[in-house]
């Protein structure tokens, strides 16, 4: 795939221009509609999630003269968690995704209170002993296509409730309980909602 280059921070354009090497750690959040490069049609980019929160990488955006846009996967934007990578291809007017996002393995959370499920997470384990919480999902669009497993641990008596982000459902409820030790849902995202599997 060629050399690791210079970490990149997230912008809306980014710049590859003088920083070598075709494989890149991207630092910061900032949503990326954009790419400008010294590197030839037809060359392999990877781009890998620094950041703890991650960053959005947005599809077909307009971006500033002199940057070319992105064509992705599912025609829609997406989203990297830490440590996720994407690979594109340059090409004369874009840079176009050639595979799946390659996820991360930092994927099992625990949670003990009232909290939002950390992007990346496959499985939220939570441990309501010391009392009832509410765990929110991510917001759906960053994360269509994903399925997250949430399971209540404990034996106490304490509901673990399962809220979907902002106006978001799941099933078409605003809400799902976990009642009893070792309940669980797979919740997966359709980009607008959450669905029970």
């Amino acid at each position: 795939m060629g050399n690791k280059g210079a970490n990149l921070a997230s912008a809306a354009d980014m710049d590859f221009t003088g920083t070598g090497g075709n494989f890149r750690n991207v630092t910061g959040t900032t949503g990326v509609d954009g790419m400008t490069d010294s590197i030839q049609s037809g060359t392999q980019i990877v781009l890998r999630a620094n950041d703890a929160n991650g960053f959005r990488i947005l599809h077909s955006a307009t971006p500033s003269a002199g940057y070319d846009p992105f064509v992705l996967e599912g025609n829609h934007d997406q989203y990297l968690a830490q440590g996720d990578t994407i690979h594109l291809v340059k090409d004369a007017t874009s840079r176009t995704q050639t595979a799946p996002i390659q996820r991360s393995n930092n994927d099992v959370e625990n949670y003990t209170s009232v909290d939002t499920i950390i992007i990346g997470t496959r499985f939220a384990k939570c441990n309501a002993t010391s009392a009832p919480f509410t765990i929110t999902t991510p917001l759906a669009a960053d994360l269509e296509g994903q399925t997250i497993q949430i399971m209540k641990v404990d034996a106490s008596v304490n509901a673990v409730t399962i809220d979907g982000n902002g106006a978001e459902t799941i099933n078409g409820s605003a809400t799902q309980t976990l009642s009893a030790q070792y309940d669980f849902m797979n919740v997966v995202s359709d980009g607008a909602n959450w669905f029970i599997t």
